[in-house]
């Protein structure tokens, strides 16, 4: 798996205390990583503040991990986002994350580390395995796969209910 980016993080501070240690760490190293971070949240996208969607999606492809805090909640869409985009999610269970993730999010293949603290020590070791990393990456898919095409059952089921 060669892409550009060890890690990539664009995103506001604002939302959640977790972020500021998260870009604390990913400050480490800064030749490995894709920082963008805005102090305030915005709801307009195409804000000046943040990256254009366009660039953050063809960053987030070029990702290894995309690591993935909270914002608003403990359930972002950024995990989502890292998945479509082939890079694979990490998760901290600081802050008692554990208690708000949807449990789906542990269910996959995920990266979990206890805090961000411990983020780097954590992805180092994998980064020297290419073949594990190409098996996570390719387990992450899969999953995500498996995921997608049973909340489309979900949705058709109720859809046929409610026609």
């Amino acid at each position: 798996m060669h892409r550009t980016y060890t890690a990539t993080f664009m995103a506001s501070l604002q939302t959640h205390r977790t972020r500021q240690v998260l870009v604390k760490q990913l400050q480490k190293h800064p030749d490995k990583v894709f920082l963008h971070v805005s102090d305030a949240w915005h709801k307009n996208l195409s804000s000046k503040a943040y990256v254009h969607p366009a660039e953050y999606a063809t960053v987030l492809q070029d990702t290894v991990f995309a690591p993935c805090p909270w914002g608003h909640s403990a359930d972002t869409f950024r995990f989502y986002e890292a998945i479509e985009a082939g890079a694979i999610p990490v998760l901290a269970l600081d802050h008692g994350t554990r208690d708000y993730l949807p449990s789906t999010y542990l269910d996959g293949p995920v990266i979990v580390v206890p805090s961000w603290k411990q983020l780097w020590q954590v992805l180092m070791p994998l980064l020297e395995d290419k073949a594990k990393l190409d098996a996570l990456q390719q387990a992450v898919m899969a999953w995500y796969k498996v995921f997608m095409t049973s909340k489309v059952q979900q949705l058709e089921g109720v859809l046929r209910l409610h026609s």
